[in-house]
């Protein structure tokens, strides 16, 4: 669970932060990259969603990692529509 919430959390910073660069066409394009390649890529841990679903996989719980895999995807990306919306109408 702290993987899978520390990675929606970071979906949710992506989605906020291409909200404010998409409102903003004067931002430097160096800071998108600081925040949202560095900062957010940084706090993600993709390598440790890997080696969760490959320990459920070889332990064969093969229902646990498809789900944790399908969850992490769809909620991820709706975190990301979700931050880039909250920017948009605010």
């Amino acid at each position: 669970m702290a993987t899978f919430t520390v990675n929606v959390l970071g979906c949710l910073l992506i989605g906020l932060f291409m909200g404010i660069f998409t409102q903003n066409f004067q931002f430097n394009q160096n800071l998108k990259l600081l925040f949202v390649t560095g900062f957010c890529g940084g706090y993600t841990t993709f390598s440790a969603f890997a080696i969760e679903n490959f320990t459920l996989i070889q332990n064969q719980n093969y229902t646990t990692a498809l789900f944790y895999i399908l969850a992490s995807v769809v909620v991820g990306i709706l975190a990301v529509v979700m931050g880039f919306l909250i920017m948009k109408f605010i």
